[in-house]
């Protein structure tokens, strides 16, 4: 896969800056486009990071990504996977700035403190130091909390359609049906599941276990029904995958007889949740 950097604005690329990186492929993509990730070399990890899909499409990925290392970068054995399969990426290289102006001058000795001038005692300044700290790190996480929810929310937006979460989800647990690969089969029905919870609650839920999300549910449902079911749900296809990965299931066993009760307590998921719906509207 050949990958290049889209419309650079003109003073240039600088650290944590959003950009287009648009890829094309000369053999089909069958990648997952929910669980895209970028595998990197260790010494490039903070080069490259994908941000967001655009989009995907049989030949051609776009995707809105950001470096965080200023420089000329350079990256060699880069790899595209959605965890299941993977494609390399040919060698890509671009430029990165530094925040910092270059031309700010250096910061002045500081002359040293007269008598007269240490009348604060030191505890002040550690003080001041770790309240300064603190505050920076709470801008940070509000700005990552910020970027992320802006984020699902566009995906989100992505993934809507005029048919019902239930619906949609029920329609894409058909289509996971059809996939003869249980890796690739048990990953569609996990997503339909993700994907009808995360349409219902407004929550990001695509990459928390069911204990995780269960606690996220009933902050804002105390009357949830289905904790039985979601926590078993995810159990199970955590179980079942494990599985896969170890070579301790093979394909036909998987097919016939594992994934089709997967299949049912997704339903089973699906109509608790629903009824219990129901009966706090009064129906």
């Amino acid at each position: 896969m050949k990958c290049e950097l889209g419309a650079i604005p003109a003073e240039g690329l600088t650290v944590g800056t959003e950009f287009e990186l648009n890829c094309q492929s000369s053999e089909p993509l069958t990648l997952n486009a929910q669980a895209l990730r970028l595998e990197l070399p260790k010494a490039e990890k903070f080069s490259l990071r994908i941000l967001e899909t655009r989009s995907l499409t049989e030949h051609e990925a776009k995707f809105i990504a950001a470096s965080y290392k200023a420089g000329q970068i350079a990256i060699d054995g880069a790899t595209l996977t959605d965890g299941t399969s993977a494609v390399p990426i040919e060698k890509l290289t671009f430029e990165v700035q530094s925040v910092l102006d270059p031309n700010e001058q250096p910061p002045q000795a500081v002359p040293p403190f007269s008598a007269e001038s240490m009348w604060w005692p030191a505890w002040f300044f550690v003080l001041v130091a770790s309240a300064v700290i603190l505050v920076g790190v709470l801008v940070a996480l509000l700005y990552r909390r910020t970027k992320r929810a802006k984020a699902f929310q566009l995906w989100l937006e992505s993934v809507t359609t005029p048919m019902s979460p239930f619906d949609q989800m029920n329609k894409a647990l058909r289509y996971a049906g059809r996939e003869r690969d249980p890796e690739k089969q048990l990953a569609a029905i996990d997503s339909a599941v993700r994907e009808y919870l995360c349409k219902l609650y407004v929550q990001d839920f695509r990459k928390l276990d069911g204990a995780a999300m269960l606690g996220r549910i009933r902050k804002s449902d105390r009357k949830f029904l289905a904790a039985k079911e979601l926590v078993s749900f995810f159990e199970e296809t955590g179980r079942v995958r494990e599985l896969l990965s170890a070579k301790k299931l093979d394909a036909t066993e998987a097919l016939n007889r594992v994934l089709p009760p997967i299949h049912e307590l997704a339903h089973e998921l699906a109509n608790r949740i629903e009824a219990g719906r129901k009966k706090g509207r009064g129906q």
